[in-house]
C-alpha cells in the first residue's frame, strides 16, 4: 500500500468519525412540544429615544435578573415539580419563555407584565403550545413562528392571549395535576380561572390585575396602572395607531375596578 492510499484511508476514517459526531449532535437538536410565551414591548423605539439605551437596558436587565432568580428558586425549592423549570431568551424588544407547565408560565408572564408597567412599559403577546428547540445559542421551531403570528395579528392590544392548544392542555392539567395546586395553594379551580378573561373578540387573555392583587393586595399598583394609562391616553390622543391600544387598557382597568369595590376610586374618567 502506497502512502497516498494510506492517506486516503486515514482521511476516510476521520471523515466517518466526524460525520457520526455531527449526526449525534443533530439528534440533540430535535424540537419538542412545550408551552411558549412570546412578549413584545410596545413602542420600543419611542421608549429607547425617550429614556435612552442605558436606562432601557437597566429595566430589561431587571427582568432578566427576576427570571434567573425564579429559575434558581424552582430548582432549589420546587425540585419535585421539574415541569415548572423554564428556559428564556430576551432580544431587542422581545421576550421568549418556555416550559412544561402552562399555569406557572402564565403567572410568570403576569409578573413580567406588571414589572414593566411599573416603568410605564406595556407589552402584548401570546401563549401557545407548539414544537420548539431552545438552548444557550439557538431558538428555532414552529412555536416561535406561531407565537409571533399570534402576537402581531391577534393580540393587537396590550394583552397576552392564549391559543386553543394551550387552553386544551391547560384544561387537562387543571383536572389532573394536583401537586401544582398544593404548592401554590389554589383552594378552588374557580379562583384560578379568574386569572384569565375572555375579550370582546373571544380571545382569552391573562388577567394580570387579578393575579397581582390576589398575590399582593396592592392598591399602589392599581393607582400606578391608572396614572400610566391616563398619561398615555393624553400623550397619544392624536395617534390613530397607538391611542386605541391605551383605550383598550382603560376599558380593562375600569372593568376590573368596577367589579372590585375596593378599587372603585381608581376608575379612569
Amino acid at each position: 500500500m502506497d502512502c497516498f492510499a494510506l492517506l486516503a484511508m486515514t482521511v476516510e476514517k476521520y471523515a466517518k468519525k466526524e460525520i457520526m459526531k455531527v449526526s449525534t449532535r443533530i439528534e440533540e437538536f430535535k424540537p419538542e412540544k412545550c408551552f411558549i410565551a412570546y412578549l413584545d414591548i410596545l413602542g420600543y423605539e419611542k421608549i429607547l429615544k425617550k429614556i435612552g439605551t442605558t436606562e432601557l437596558v437597566k429595566i430589561i436587565k431587571n427582568i432578566l435578573t427576576t427570571l434567573k432568580e425564579e429559575q434558581k428558586y424552582i430548582k432549589e425549592t420546587l425540585e419535585g415539580l421539574g415541569a415548572l423549570d423554564f428556559k428564556f431568551k430576551i432580544f431587542s424588544d422581545n421576550i421568549i419563555i418556555c416550559n412544561k407547565n402552562p399555569i406557572y408560565l402564565w403567572i410568570l408572564v403576569a409578573g413580567i407584565q406588571s414589572k414593566l408597567i411599573e416603568q410605564n412599559i406595556f407589552t402584548r403577546g401570546a401563549l401557545c403550545y407548539e414544537d420548539l428547540y431552545i438552548d444557550d445559542d439557538l431558538v428555532c421551531g414552529e412555536g416561535i413562528i406561531k407565537a409571533h403570528k399570534l402576537e402581531t395579528e391577534q393580540a393587537k392590544y396590550p394583552r397576552v392571549i392564549l391559543d386553543e392548544p394551550f387552553l386544551k392542555q391547560l384544561n387537562i392539567l387543571l383536572k389532573g395535576y394536583k401537586p401544582f395546586a398544593e404548592v401554590f395553594d389554589f383552594s378552588e379551580l374557580k379562583q384560578l380561572e379568574q386569572h384569565l378573561l375572555k375579550d370582546y373578540d373571544n380571545n382569552i387573555f391573562i388577567n394580570y390585575l387579578r393575579i397581582l392583587t390576589d398575590a399582593t393586595g396592592s392598591i399602589s399598583f392599581i393607582k400606578l396602572h391608572k396614572d400610566n394609562i391616563a398619561k398615555n391616553l393624553k400623550e397619544y390622543k392624536n395617534n390613530e395607531l397607538v391611542f386605541p391600544k391605551y383605550e383598550w387598557c382603560k376599558i380593562y382597568h375600569n372593568k376590573f375596578c368596577q367589579e372590585n369595590p375596593e378599587y372603585l376610586e381608581y376608575v379612569i374618567e
